[in-house]
């Protein structure tokens, strides 16, 4: 009976909070703290795709937190994303948070830029065959992880 009483208290709570906020707003901020609470399996996926990336691209993984970085960089840290979007169910300010960038227009644009490659050109053949390759090593880790 108690139980009920403390749930019944919870949500007159609330509903006096979409009551004052509106309910666009509540449900705003309801999804994205569903969405951006990384556990413990997302983590293990974004360190793998961050691994797997700079592996690629033969660079150090503390290189896609830098603000300052090459266009070499910048290509892995665009990759990074995009395969983060692909696999799980973050929002794009989360993603880019987890790159130490601000705001959801970077991933935005890493995602259009991707969007946009031309498998007929040579450095976006490039880009797209290493995403390929990466993207199958994160299927199999996926379902390694799924398996245990």
């Amino acid at each position: 009976m108690q139980d009920q009483k403390e749930v019944i208290n919870a949500i007159e709570k609330f509903c006096k909070v979409i009551r004052k906020l509106g309910s666009k707003q509540v449900i705003k901020v309801l999804s994205e703290l569903y969405r951006d609470n990384i556990n413990d399996y997302d983590d293990k996926i974004v360190d793998f795709i961050k691994s797997e990336t700079c592996k690629a691209f033969s660079i150090e993984p503390e290189s896609l937190l830098k603000s300052h970085a090459t266009e070499e960089v910048i290509i892995c840290r665009n990759m990074s994303m995009v395969l983060v979007k692909a696999h799980l169910d973050l929002t794009h300010a989360f993603i880019s948070k987890l790159f130490n960038k601000k705001g959801h227009v970077i991933v935005s644009q890493a995602l259009n830029d991707f969007k946009n490659k031309n498998p007929k050109i040579k450095d976006h053949k490039f880009f797209l065959d290493t995403y390929d390759s990466i993207n199958l090593l994160v299927i199999e880790y996926k379902e390694k992880l799924n398996n245990l």
